[in-house]
């Protein structure tokens, strides 16, 4: 038997052609699929790490601003700050509340972030009327963040119970 040979003039793929072109086909966008998920994934990530530091650094400077413009602070314990205005009346007073499964930032009854709060710390620099403040906030992921600010009072009256 004679085989044929094609003519120049025919056109079209051979089996194994289509199935490679299909083969490479379905690699890139499975390439393709893993890259934007990892994409997405990492975004996600990074954008959760930034709301728990935008809520940090907010909580901070709130605590910040309030001490500043205090006449007198007391902390009552490490995780106690109160405000007082000069006529005695106390302005604001940040707790740790710890009374439930999650602790939360209050000011005065109101919690400041909506996000777990791990550690909350005031200190007393008397000789240079400073207040250290440090806080750490923990979201629902398990992301972590600290930050600490060292705030001069105007007035400079400081004082521990």
């Amino acid at each position: 038997m004679k085989r044929r040979l094609p003519s120049v003039n025919q056109r079209g793929l051979t089996l194994i052609e289509l199935m490679l072109a299909i083969f490479i086909t379905a690699f890139l966008l499975v390439a393709m699929g893993v890259i934007y998920t990892q994409t997405a994934e990492a975004w996600r990530e990074g954008k959760e790490k930034l709301d728990i530091q935008q809520e940090a650094t907010f909580a901070l400077e709130q605590i910040a601003r309030d001490v500043r413009a205090s006449r007198s602070v007391v902390v009552a314990s490490p995780d106690d700050i109160r405000c007082y205005d000069s006529a005695g009346t106390e302005t604001a007073r940040y707790t740790l509340d710890t009374s439930g499964a999650v602790n939360y930032i209050h000011r005065d009854s109101n919690p400041l972030v909506s996000v777990q709060c791990t550690l909350l710390g005031f200190a007393l620099s008397a000789d240079e009327g400073t207040v250290d403040i440090s806080l750490e906030l923990q979201d629902a992921q398990g992301n972590k963040t600290l930050v600490s600010s060292k705030t001069t009072l105007r007035n400079r009256n400081l004082s521990k119970l």
